[in-house]
Parts: structure tokens; C-alpha cells; sequence
């Protein structure tokens, strides 16, 4: 009994020690690859995603929408977030600074369009 005790202690000090070196060989490939995603980036002509202050909710953002005629694509449940689209007749960044002004709003991102291939046939 002792040697099995032993042994499962040995085993899971090594599975500590190798899931340890593991994990910090990988965060920096992680985070090149997130640099190289965020420089890459595509985004929707006129789309933005939205975050607001769940103390403050989301109607000051609601008459914010309505009053510049953008349009809610998406109201997020889980998080306290919409995806919005801009009218087309209006500029991207001018609607990114309208929006950073509204009370609650936490932050303005464009709607970012990632794809999860190259293009190549997988087939």
C-alpha cells in the first residue's frame, strides 16, 4: 500500500513538473500568434461591437443606437455587450468616438472577421 502511495505521489509531481515547463514554452507562441491575428485582422466595413457597465445597462447605449441610426445586429445575453451596425452613409471612426461618449460604454472595437483556414481545400 505504502508503494502505491508512493508511486501515485512520485506520478503526479511529475505530471505537476511537466505540465509546468509545458504551459511557459507555450504562452509565447500564443501571444505571437494572437499579435499576428490582430495585425491580420479583417473587419465589417460598418459593424462595431459594444461593451457597457452592467451597473449603468445598456439604455443609455439603446437611445444612443436609435438616436445615431445604427442598428443592433446582435444583444448579447451572457456579457453586457451589443453588435451594432452603422449606418453606410456614416464614417467608421466617427461612430467609434460617438459611441466611446455614451454613458456606461466600457469599450468601441470594430467587428472584426476572422477566418479559420486559408482558403485551402481541405478535402
Amino acid at each position: 500500500m505504502k508503494q502505491l502511495l508512493y508511486i501515485c505521489a512520485v506520478t503526479g509531481l511529475a505530471m505537476a513538473c511537466i505540465s509546468c515547463k509545458s504551459n511557459r514554452s507555450a504562452a509565447p507562441v500564443f501571444q505571437n500568434e494572437r499579435a499576428a491575428l490582430v495585425e491580420d485582422a479583417e473587419y465589417s466595413s460598418n459593424g462595431l461591437i459594444i461593451m457597457v457597465d452592467e451597473s449603468v445597462g445598456k439604455e443609455p447605449l439603446r437611445a444612443a443606437i436609435q438616436s445615431y441610426g445604427a442598428q443592433i445586429i446582435y444583444d448579447y445575453s451572457i456579457i453586457s455587450g451589443m453588435a451594432i451596425q452603422i449606418p453606410g452613409n456614416k464614417n467608421i471612426d466617427d461612430a467609434i468616438a460617438y459611441f466611446k461618449n455614451v454613458t456606461g460604454v466600457l469599450s468601441v472595437e470594430r467587428d472584426a472577421i476572422y477566418h479559420i483556414d486559408d482558403g485551402a481545400d481541405l478535402r
